[in-house]
C-alpha cells in the first residue's frame, strides 16, 4: 500500500513511521504484559481471547454478551459461557504467593505491590494510545474518560461485544443542539489490541482490584480496577491525562507531540482518506464515507471545512446497518494499518487480486457516476425552481387586494402608557414592533383592523391596553377555544381590568371594560340581545375577534354569522386578530362579516415567522411513523431544562392518547373531561418530572397558550399551514433559540381547482403541501402568509432550516450557465472515455479542462 506524508501544521509526518510506531507499541506492550505476569501462564488464556475473536471458524466460540442487562458489575465476563468465571482470579492467586509480593506469614509487601501497580500504569498507558490510534475515529476526552467495561450503580457499561466484535459505544452530548440527542458511536478496537485489553480487564485488572487494598490504597480506588477501563493508580484517568499520555506517546514515535485535540484532527484526515472516496458530494451519494466521518463525531462537511479535502479514491463496502457501518469503518482502517485479524488477512489478499482493466473499469464507473448524478440533481433543481416560479407568479402575484391604510393615524404617546399598564411592569420594555404599536393604537379608530402579527408578537396586547386608552367604554373579546378563553381569564385578573368571561355572575355590565366570549356562547340569541340593550350598546366601542383565521374555517363561527354582522351595520367596529391569516383570505372574511366599504378596512401585517425558531422536516416511512415518532420524542424528554417545556401537536385524538400511554406525558384534547384537561394543563405548566415537561395535545390546547419557555414544538403530519404556523409559534416566545420538529409520512390531499376557486383554501392546506415537500428554504413557503417571504440567510441572526443546512448542491445553480457547462462536460466526458484502443491509451487521456475533480495535468487512470 502506498502510503503517503501528511503535513500538519507545517510538520511532516510519515504515515509509514505513524503505523510502524503503532507495531511497535504492540510488541512493545506485550513485553511488558509478560513481566507484568511475573511467571504467572497466561498463553493459553490468550489462545481461549482469540478462539472468541476469530471472524472465520469452522464452529463459532463468539463471546456472549446481553448488552441490555442493566445488572450492576455485570460484564461479558460474567458469562458462564466466556469462561472467564474460572480464568481471572488465576493471576491474583499467582502474585499472592509470590514472595515478591507477601512473606512466609502472608503479610504483603506494600512498596513491591505499588511498584507493580506502576507497571499496570505504564500497560493502560500504552493500551490508551493503542485504543486511540487503532479502533477507528479518535473521541474527545469528555467522551472517553471514566468509561466502563462492567456495569456501574450510577452508568451502564460502554464495552460491550457486538457482531461477534468487542466494541465501545459513547455518546457526544454537543450533537444535542442540532439534533436533540447526542450522537450514539460504536468503536471497535483492532485485534492485536483487542485481545491485550480483554487480558489485561480480565486478569491483571481483577488483581488490582484486591492487591491495591494491600498497598494502603482506598477501597473506592481500588473498586474502579472492577468497572473502569482507563485506571491510572487507583484514579480515573482524566481527559488532561489522557491528553498528556497521547502526546508523550505521539512524540516518541513521530516526533510531534499531538495531544487530544491535534490528533483528533490528525487521525481524523488520515483515516478517511484511508477508508473512502467521492467524486461528489459525499453525503449525498456515499453513507460510507458519512460513516467514516461519524467515527469522529463530526458530519461529512466539518470534515472536509477542518479535516482536509477528499481525494483518495479506494472504495469500501460498509454495511447498511447503523452498527455495523461503523464496526466495518473501523476494520478498513485496521487493513490500512496492517492490523486486522489474521484469517481476514488472507481474504482481503485474494480480493485485492484485480487487473488493471478492471481498476480502471471502477474509476471510469465512479467518474462517469460522479457527473452523472450532478447531471440528473441539476436538471431537477432546474425543473423544480422553475416550476416554483410558475406557481408563485400564478397563486400570489394575482392581484389579491391590499387594504392598509396609508393614511395610518400617529401612534400617541399615551399608547406606550397603556401597554405598560396592561403588562404590569414597572418600567416599559417597548413594543414588539412598529406593528404591534400601531394595533393598539388602532383601538380608536372607527376603521375594521385586521391585526395579522405573527405567534407571540403581542398582538392580544390590542385588547388588554384598550381599556387603559379608553377606561369608560366596553371592549368584547371572542375567542374560538376553551383553552385559549381559559387564558385569557387568568391575564385578566393579573391586570386589573374590570370584567370578565360571560357568561358568569362576575361581569357587571355598567362597569365592565373588558369582556371574554367564547364562540358558542357568543353565537346565542341571549348574547345578541344582551349587546342590544342601550346601556350596554351605549359603551361597546370595538369586538375583538381572536384566532380571525378561524372565521372561515370553524364550524363553531358559523352559527355566529347569522347575528353577529348586524354589529357591524351598529357602526361597532372590529378588530380581527391572527397569526397566520392569508391575504388572500381576508376577501372572504369580509364577505361573512358583509363588510362592503374596503375603505372602512385597514390591514396591519407583520411577517409570520420568527427568526429565532428552527423549523426541521422529517419524511418517514407510513408503516413506521408511529414509531419514529415515539423515539424522537423519548429523545427529546431529557434534553428540557426543569423550566423549559415542549409541545407535540399529533393529527388526531387517538394518536394523542396513544403518546401519553406510551410516553407518560400528559395529553389535552376536546373528548376529555374539563377537570381530565385541567390537570394535564397544570401537570404540564409544573414540569417536576422530564415527562411532565411534554404534553401531546390537537391544536384545542396550542392556540393562546403564551408560555415564554416552550422549547420544542413536534408535529405529526399536519395537515394545514394555518395551525402549523400557529402551534410552532408557541415555541421560543422568550426569544430564544427553538426547534419545531416535523416528522411526516404522508402529506395532505390536494384540493380541487373548484373547491380553492369557492372557498381560497383558508386553512392553506395546499401551502402545506409545498412546505412539507420543498427542498428550498422552508421560510419561503411562508409567501402566502405574508405577501412577501424571506430565506433564513437573508434575515439577520435567523436560526437555519433544515434544507438550508443541506443547500450545499443548491448553490451550484448560483450561475444561470452552470447547467449548461455541466451538460457540456458530461457529454466531452463521455466521448473521452468510450474511445476505442489498447488499455495503454488510457494512461494518455486528459480529463476536461477546469474539472472540479481533477487538474489538467491529471489523467483519468
Amino acid at each position: 500500500m502506498d502510503h503517503s506524508v501528511l503535513t500538519f501544521n507545517g510538520f511532516p509526518i510519515s504515515v509509514n513511521t505513524y503505523i510502524h510506531g503503532i507495531h511497535q507499541t504492540i510488541e512493545s506492550l506485550l513485553s511488558k504484559i509478560h513481566t507484568l505476569f511475573r511467571g504467572c501462564a497466561y498463553q493459553d488464556i490468550l489462545r481461549h481471547i482469540d478462539e472468541g475473536l476469530d471472524p472465520t471458524p469452522p464452529i463459532p466460540k463468539w463471546f456472549l454478551d446481553h448488552p441490555t442487562e442493566s445488572r450492576c458489575r455485570y460484564s461479558f465476563f460474567e458469562e458462564p459461557r466466556n469462561g472467564f468465571q474460572e480464568l481471572r482470579p488465576r493471576l491474583l492467586h499467582h502474585l499472592m504467593n509470590s514472595s515478591e509480593f507477601f512473606n512466609s506469614q502472608g503479610i504483603p509487601k506494600p512498596g513491591a505491590i505499588i511498584n507493580w501497580l506502576g507497571e499496570l500504569d505504564k500497560v493502560v498507558s500504552d493500551l490508551w494510545a493503542l485504543l486511540q490510534s487503532t479502533w477507528g475515529g479518535s473521541p474527545r476526552g469528555t467522551e472517553i474518560s471514566g468509561i466502563l467495561y462492567a456495569n456501574h450503580p450510577q452508568n451502564t457499561r460502554n464495552l460491550l461485544i457486538l457482531n461477534g466484535l468487542p466494541s465501545i459505544f459513547t455518546q457526544y452530548s454537543k450533537t444535542q443542539h442540532n439534533q436533540g440527542h447526542g450522537n450514539g458511536i460504536v468503536r471497535t478496537p483492532a485485534y492485536p489490541i483487542a485481545r491485550i485489553l480483554i487480558l489485561v480487564l480480565a486478569l491483571p485488572f481483577w488483581a488490582a482490584a484486591h492487591l491495591g487494598c494491600c498497598s494502603g490504597m482506598a477501597k473506592s480506588s481500588c473498586q474502579r480496577y472492577l468497572y473502569e477501563i482507563f485506571v491510572l493508580g487507583g484514579m480515573t484517568a482524566k481527559s488532561k491525562r489522557l491528553s498528556t499520555i497521547l502526546g508523550n506517546w505521539t512524540y516518541e514515535k513521530i516526533g510531534k507531540s499531538l495531544k487530544l485535540a491535534d490528533f483528533r484532527q490528525f487521525n481524523s484526515t488520515l483515516m478517511i482518506h484511508a477508508t473512502s472516496t467521492t467524486l461528489d458530494d459525499p453525503e449525498e451519494i456515499d453513507p460510507r464515507l458519512a460513516s467514516a466521518h461519524q467515527q469522529f463525531g463530526h458530519s461529512v462537511r466539518i470534515g472536509q471545512r477542518h479535516y482536509g479535502v477528499q481525494q483518495d479514491t479506494s472504495i469500501t463496502r460498509l454495511s447498511a446497518d447503523a452498527v455495523a457501518r461503523m464496526q466495518q469503518a473501523s476494520k478498513t482502517w485496521h487493513q490500512f494499518i496492517n492490523l486486522v485479524h489474521p484469517s481476514l488477512a488472507k481474504i482481503i489478499k485474494q480480493e485485492e487480486v484485480f487487473t488493471q482493466l478492471n481498476l480502471i473499469l471502477l474509476k471510469t464507473h465512479a467518474i462517469l457516476s460522479s457527473h452523472h448524478h450532478l447531471l440528473l440533481q441539476l436538471l431537477l433543481l432546474t425543473c423544480y425552481f422553475g416550476y416554483s416560479q410558475i406557481q408563485s407568479n400564478l397563486v400570489y402575484n394575482n392581484a389579491t387586494p391590499i387594504y392598509s391604510n396609508l393614511r395610518r393615524a400617529a401612534v400617541h404617546p399615551s399608547t406606550r402608557l397603556a401597554l405598560e399598564r396592561a403588562l404590569g411592569r414597572g418600567r416599559f420594555p417597548g413594543f414588539t414592533s412598529q406593528e404591534q404599536a400601531e394595533l393598539i393604537n388602532s383601538v380608536g379608530s372607527s376603521l375594521h383592523v385586521f391585526g395579522i402579527i405573527e405567534t407571540g408578537g403581542g398582538k392580544s396586547m390590542a385588547f388588554f391596553a384598550a381599556p387603559f386608552l379608553l377606561p369608560d367604554a366596553l371592549f368584547l373579546v371572542i375567542s374560538p377555544l376553551k383553552a385559549l378563553t381559559d387564558d385569557l381569564k387568568h391575564r385578566l385578573r393579573e391586570t386589573g381590568i374590570a370584567g370578565g368571561v360571560w357568561p358568569s355572575r362576575e361581569v357587571h355590565w355598567d362597569t365592565a371594560q373588558l369582556v371574554l366570549v367564547s364562540v358558542h356562547h357568543a353565537a346565542g340569541q341571549d348574547f345578541f340581545n344582551l349587546l342590544q340593550s342601550p346601556p350596554i350598546k351605549l359603551r361597546l366601542r370595538r369586538i375583538f375577534f381572536d384566532e380571525a383565521h378561524k372565521i372561515p374555517t370553524d364550524i363553531m363561527y358559523r352559527p355566529l354569522f347569522r347575528v353577529i354582522h348586524h354589529l357591524c351595520r351598529t357602526g361597532v367596529p372590529i378588530t380581527f386578530l391572527s397569526g397566520s391569516m392569508m391575504p388572500r383570505i381576508i376577501p372572504h372574511v369580509l364577505r361573512i362579516m358583509k363588510i362592503e366599504d374596503v375603505a372602512l378596512v385597514d390591514e396591519i401585517r407583520r411577517d409570520t415567522g420568527r427568526p429565532n425558531l428552527k423549523y426541521s422536516i422529517q419524511k418517514t416511512k407510513d408503516d413506521t411513523h408511529h414509531e419514529e415518532l415515539v423515539d424522537f420524542i423519548s429523545h427529546q424528554l431529557s434534553t428540557l431544562a426543569s423550566h423549559e417545556r415542549g409541545m407535540i401537536f399529533t393529527e388526531s385524538r387517538a394518536q394523542a392518547d396513544q403518546l401519553g400511554q406510551e410516553l407518560g406525558i400528559p395529553v389535552y384534547h376536546a373528548l376529555l373531561s374539563q377537570d381530565i384537561k385541567t390537570a394535564a394543563a397544570t401537570q404540564w405548566r409544573n414540569g417536576l418530572l422530564p415527562q411532565d415537561r411534554f404534553i401531546a395535545a390537537t391544536e384545542a390546547f396550542g392556540a393562546g397558550i403564551n408560555e415564554p419557555h416552550v422549547r420544542i414544538v413536534i408535529h405529526s403530519n399536519p395537515r394545514s399551514l394555518t395551525s402549523y404556523l400557529q402551534e410552532t409559534g408557541r415555541a421560543g416566545r422568550d426569544g430564544l433559540p427553538s426547534s419545531c420538529f416535523t416528522l411526516y409520512s404522508r402529506i395532505p390531499p390536494p384540493l380541487s381547482v373548484e373547491h380553492i376557486e369557492e372557498t381560497g383554501d383558508p386553512a392553506g392546506q395546499m401551502e402545506m403541501r409545498d412546505t412539507l415537500q420543498t427542498i428550498d428554504c422552508i421560510r419561503l413557503t411562508f409567501q402566502c402568509m405574508d405577501r412577501r417571504s424571506h430565506s433564513c440567510a437573508s434575515l439577520p441572526s435567523a436560526e437555519l432550516c433544515s434544507n438550508c443546512e443541506n443547500l450545499a448542491t443548491v448553490r451550484i445553480l448560483s450561475s444561470p450557465n452552470t447547467l449548461y457547462t455541466h451538460i457540456n462536460r458530461y457529454l466531452t466526458l463521455l466521448q473521452l472515455l468510450t474511445i476505442p484502443g489498447p488499455i495503454s491509451h488510457w494512461s494518455q487521456i486528459q480529463l476536461i479542462p477546469n474539472s472540479p475533480f481533477h487538474s489538467p495535468s491529471e489523467s483519468v487512470v
